[in-house]
């Protein structure tokens, strides 16, 4: 298990280069996080287990790209309906908050469990809001659906 579910992770990252071109430009963020997990992973497994060294501080390297990626994503995903500059601004504002974190709270050689879980929070928050943006749309739809269903059905 140690191997099979780090690796699982190529199957996604294959296939996403194979059809490169067909990705939709949210697809193709998403593929750069797959990569950026994946290369990280990998790079903690080596340093881990060959050279025997603390790689913790690449968690803290990881939560903050993980941030700035999701955000791109979420900005592009919801590009007509959010404010651009709190997509932009967010990962700054943590960036720093990361690296606060890890000069006066948690050294990069420990877990990072303050950042990782705000990091959980504002990932959850976005993907809220993107359901209940969508939640809406498609409820006006069925609302309109129906509608237009019952003034038919009336003549």
């Amino acid at each position: 298990m140690g191997v099979i579910v780090p690796l699982s992770i190529l199957l996604p990252i294959f296939f996403a280069i194979l059809k490169w071109r067909y990705l939709t430009a949210e697809a193709k963020i998403i593929l750069w996080y797959l990569l950026v997990s994946a290369v990280i992973n990998f790079v903690a497994t080596i340093i881990g287990k060959f050279f025997h060294m603390n790689n913790l501080p690449l968690v803290h390297i990881l939560t903050v790209l993980e941030i700035i990626i999701l955000s791109a994503f979420y900005k592009k995903l919801l590009s007509k309906k959010a404010k651009p500059i709190f997509y932009v601004l967010l990962p700054l504002v943590f960036a720093l908050l990361c690296i606060a974190n890890a000069i006066f709270l948690q050294s990069i050689f420990t877990y990072c469990s303050y950042t990782r879980s705000i990091a959980a929070i504002i990932i959850m928050i976005f993907a809220i809001n993107y359901f209940v943006r969508h939640f809406f749309v498609l409820l006006r739809r069925i609302y309109a659906f129906y509608l237009f269903q019952f003034y038919n059905c009336s003549k």
